[in-house]
C-alpha cells in the first residue's frame, strides 16, 4: 500500500492519501493487510500544496478529480460543511442519539472502532473523538478537502474508497455514512464494504436528505412559496441524472440492504447482510418565524446554508447548458426567496439504522 501524507508546517495537521501499490507483482492482497494504522508508517510527504493536484477545475471551482464524484458541491466551498454539520446536531438533537448512543456508550472492554466515511470537513469525527476518548476512529474522504487537526485517536486518510475499503474484515463496531451520495454518483459499493468491515453485532448508519423542497402544510406536494428555488432544484437533479448520479439513495437505501437485492450475490453464508433496520424522517422547517428557540435556530441556519449552497451551485447548472445569464438570474432570485422571512418551506432528512448479524460462532 502506497501513503502520502499532506503536511501544514502552519498547524501541524495530516492527512492521508491512501492506495493499493499499482502493477501486478504490488497487487494489493489481504494477506498483506488492510489495517490503516499500518499503513501510518510510510515516509511519503507531500506539501499542503500538492493536496491540489487531486482536485481541477471547472468554471473557476475546484471539484475532486476523479469520474465517481459529480461536479455538485465545489471542494472550496468549506462554510457548506460546517452549516450541514451544525443542522445536523440541531436536527438531531447532537452527534449521536438513538441506537448510536446506545452502542457507543455500552463498550466497556476493548478500545471500540468507528469509521466516518466521506467525512468532509471532519467536524463530526472532531467532535466524537473528544466526546469518547476510549473509541479509535478512522475518517475517510475521496480527497484531501481540509486540514484536520490531529489527534491521537482519530487515523484520516484520502483514496479512492469509491471500489474498496483498505481495511480488513470485521474490524469495525459502528460504521457512518452521512449525505455520502452527495459526494459519489453511487454509494452501492460503500455500502457493501460497510458490511464486510463491520463486525458481528455492529451498527450501521445512514443519514441523507431528498433533493427537493416541500411545502409546510402539505408535505407531498411542492413548496408553494419557493417557485424560482424549485426551479433551481429542478435543475440541480437534472444536472445530476446528465452526469449518471444517483439521486434517489434516499428511497432506496432500505432495499439494498435486503439479502434478495442484489448486492449480496456470491456471500453464500445463509446469515442476511443486516437485521433489526430501523429508519426514521426528520422534517425541517424552513423560513419564517418560530417562537421555538431551537427550531427557530434550525430556520435561521437553513436560510443561510441555503443562500451559500445557491451561490456555489453555478458550475452544476451550467451542465443542463443553462447560459451564464440565466443561471445568475435564477440562483438570485432563490436567493431573495430564502432570505425572505414570509418565504415558509420543508425538507425531509432520513436516517437507516441497521445491525450487521451475530455469526452462529458469536451467539455461542
Amino acid at each position: 500500500m502506497i501513503q502520502d501524507a499532506f503536511h501544514d508546517p502552519d498547524t501541524g495537521s495530516i492527512i492521508y492519501w491512501v492506495r493499493p501499490h499499482v502493477g501486478e507483482e504490488a497487487e494489493y492482497s489481504d494477506e498483506e493487510g488492510s489495517d490503516s494504522g499500518d499503513s501510518m508508517s510510510s515516509d511519503d510527504t507531500i506539501t499542503s500544496s500538492e493536496a491540489r493536484d487531486y482536485f481541477y477545475e471547472f468554471n473557476g471551482r475546484l471539484f475532486v478529480d476523479s469520474p465517481d464524484v459529480p461536479i455538485w458541491y465545489p471542494a472550496d466551498m468549506e462554510q457548506k460543511s460546517g452549516a450541514c454539520h451544525q443542522l445536523y446536531k440541531l436536527v438531531y438533537g447532537g452527534n449521536h442519539f438513538g441506537p448510536m448512543s446506545q452502542v457507543l456508550c455500552s463498550w466497556t472492554e476493548s478500545r471500540p472502532r468507528v469509521l466516518d466515511m466521506c467525512t468532509q470537513d471532519g467536524s463530526w469525527v472532531q467532535e466524537m473523538s473528544q466526546e469518547f476518548p476510549n473509541v479509535d476512529f478512522v475518517s475517510l474522504d475521496v480527497a484531501p478537502m481540509v486540514h484536520h487537526v490531529p489527534r491521537k485517536n482519530i487515523i484520516f486518510e484520502v483514496y479512492d474508497i469509491q471500489h474498496e475499503i483498505l481495511e480488513p474484515d470485521e474490524s469495525f463496531d459502528l460504521v457512518r455514512m452521512a449525505y455520502t451520495s452527495e459526494m459519489l454518483k453511487d454509494i452501492r459499493t460503500l455500502i457493501t464494504e460497510a458490511q464486510r468491515v463491520l463486525k458481528p453485532g455492529g451498527l450501521l448508519c445512514i443519514f441523507e436528505r431528498e433533493l427537493a423542497i416541500y411545502d409546510t402544510k402539505d408535505l407531498r406536494r411542492p413548496s408553494e412559496s419557493t417557485p424560482w428555488t424549485n426551479r433551481v432544484v429542478d435543475a440541480m437533479r437534472s444536472s445530476l441524472l446528465l452526469q449518471g448520479a444517483q439521486i434517489e439513495t434516499w428511497r432506496l437505501m432500505e432495499g439494498w440492504l435486503a439479502s434478495d437485492s442484489g448486492l449480496w450475490e456470491g456471500r453464500g453464508s445463509g446469515v442476511p447482510p443486516f437485521e433489526r433496520i430501523t429508519k426514521g424522517l426528520e422534517i425541517v422547517h424552513a423560513g419564517g418565524w418560530d417562537a421555538d428557540f431551537s427550531r427557530q435556530g434550525i430556520r435561521l441556519l437553513m436560510a443561510q446554508l441555503a443562500t451559500v449552497t445557491l451561490r456555489n451551485m453555478g458550475p452544476m447548472l451550467s451542465l443542463t447548458k443553462m447560459d451564464s445569464r440565466n443561471i445568475s438570474q435564477l440562483v438570485d432570485n432563490a436567493i431573495e426567496e430564502v432570505r425572505d422571512l414570509r418565504t415558509q418551506y420543508a425538507l425531509k432528512q432520513h436516517h437507516l439504522f441497521a445491525y450487521k448479524p451475530l455469526t452462529p460462532c458469536c451467539q455461542n
